[in-house]
């Protein structure tokens, strides 16, 4: 039998990439280093799988017509990322996420139209 992840397992990988991709950025830069394709993979991790639970595409660099900006998203992640509790934080994290979409379709269904 053929077994596939669910779409839930597919973003908790690609969250968990992001947020072992911002505590080793955060490790680096205590060191004076900078990797900036580290940044932009991290946040494409993260991009996806919000594109994946559905989220409306951040259009916020359209400054005079946005509709939708994902920043309250991500700044909902963990400031202090450890690897201790990286496996709750990011359960806690897609919890939140799927919470906040359901929320916003119920609040904002023009977005999904």
């Amino acid at each position: 039998m053929t077994k596939f992840n669910s779409q839930r397992e597919i973003v908790r990988q690609l969250i968990r990439s992001y947020f072992e991709s911002c505590k080793l950025h955060e490790d680096l830069e205590k060191l004076g280093i900078s990797i900036d394709a580290l940044d932009y993979l991290g946040e494409q991790c993260a991009d996806t799988a919000l594109d994946i639970i559905g989220f409306p595409v951040d259009d916020s660099a359209h400054e005079d017509n946005f509709t939708f900006c994902r920043d309250y998203l991500l700044d909902a992640v963990p400031e202090q990322i450890t690897l201790d509790t990286l496996n709750s934080d990011v359960e806690n994290y897609i919890d939140f996420l799927y919470t906040e979409f359901e929320k916003l379709r119920q609040e904002e269904p023009h977005l999904f139209a």
